[in-house]
Parts: C-alpha cells; structure tokens; sequence
C-alpha cells in the first residue's frame, strides 16, 4: 500500500510522487527532505522566461526572413526588361540634346535609335538586376538595371567625346 499526499487546498488524496493535485491542479507542499529527493529539473515556472526568450529570437528570425523574401520579391518585381532599357534610352538620346536641330532630331529619330541601340544590346537578367552591354561601333555601353532604373557602368569614348 502507497502512501498518500493530501492536498492543502481541497483536501484530496494524492499518490506520494506527485507535485501538483490531481483533483484540483494546485501544487503540493514538498517537505525539505522531499525536496532533496526530487530531480533537478527546471519547474514550469522556471521554463516560462526561457520560453518566452526563444520565441522572441524565434518570432525576430521569422520577421527578418519575411522582410527579406519581400525585398527579393521587389527587386524579382522591378527587374527592368529590354523595353525598359529602349525606353531609358529614348530618354537619354533626348536629354543629350543640346541644339534645336539635336532635340528636333531626337524627337524625330529618337524612337528608331532607341530601338536600334537596343537591338544591338544584350541583356543579361540575374532575376533581381540586369546587365547591358550595348556595342556601338566597336564600343561598349554597360548599364545596370536594378528597381527600374539604370546605372551606366561604361560609355563609349565617342560619346564622352561630344560632352
């Protein structure tokens, strides 16, 4: 026959071993000698702070990988295409412009040296950038294109020429 455990709070009984009551879930009183006898494992209470901390560090991964997957999914998003490019340079021939017979000219000619420049180009797409490397008369124009926009990396002598 086991001896038994009585609880403070309601009175029942309970096997010797236990540390909370099963009737009622209060926790039994533990002699000094009881507790001697007992384990070292952490108490529930002692598990809370460590819990709490890991779910932190747990719940600030999880932010950082969410906000990293959005930026990669922005710049997979906002990688420009070859269009893009004809379009920047469209607009650069015609910001090159500085006499009327040049801006006349570009407006006029613009669309078809844009599309030539890109036909000549070749684009390189790394899903979150691309590269262009556009070849005019034995040059290169090198460009970057990243968040719709465009770095240019290299420009022909000829054109460095005309500034």
């Amino acid at each position: 026959m086991t001896d038994n455990r009585f609880c403070d709070a309601c009175g029942k009984p309970n096997r010797e071993q236990a540390r909370f009551c099963g009737h009622c879930g209060q926790p039994l009183q533990v002699s000094g000698a009881e507790k001697n006898a007992l384990p070292n494992e952490p108490l529930k209470e002692e598990l809370k702070p460590r819990q709490s901390n890991i779910q932190g560090k747990n719940m600030k991964s999880l932010s950082g990988t969410i906000i990293i997957v959005a930026l990669l999914g922005l710049l997979a998003y906002k990688n420009p295409t070859l269009d893009d490019y004809e379009h920047f340079m469209r607009q650069k021939i015609t910001e090159e412009s500085k006499t009327d017979v040049e801006k006349a000219l570009g407006f006029f000619f613009g669309d078809f040296a844009s599309r030539f420049v890109a036909s000549q180009t070749v684009r390189k797409d790394y899903i979150f950038l691309s590269t262009y490397d556009t070849e005019l008369s034995g040059e290169h124009l090198r460009a970057v294109g990243i968040l719709n926009n465009f770095i240019i990396l290299e420009t022909p002598q000829s054109l460095k020429s005309r500034h």
